[in-house]
């Protein structure tokens, strides 16, 4: 199949696509989105104890 007909037949099988299958991928996509924002979150809070730990080992303030 050439170029053409692959673009062609991608356009049409988008256009078939009906209300409920978007809804259907935009609620998957909009929860894969929320749950890599929240381990990014987790990850940024991770970064931020760590960057306290360094802060406070390099001003001698660590206690245990």
């Amino acid at each position: 199949m050439n170029e053409i007909a692959r673009t062609l037949s991608a356009n049409y099988t988008i256009c078939t696509a009906s209300a409920g299958d978007w809804q259907e991928r935009v609620a998957d996509l909009e929860s894969k989105v929320s749950s890599q924002t929240k381990e990014i979150q987790m990850h940024i809070d991770a970064i931020a104890i760590l960057e306290n730990q360094k802060l406070d080992l390099t001003q001698g303030n660590l206690s245990y």
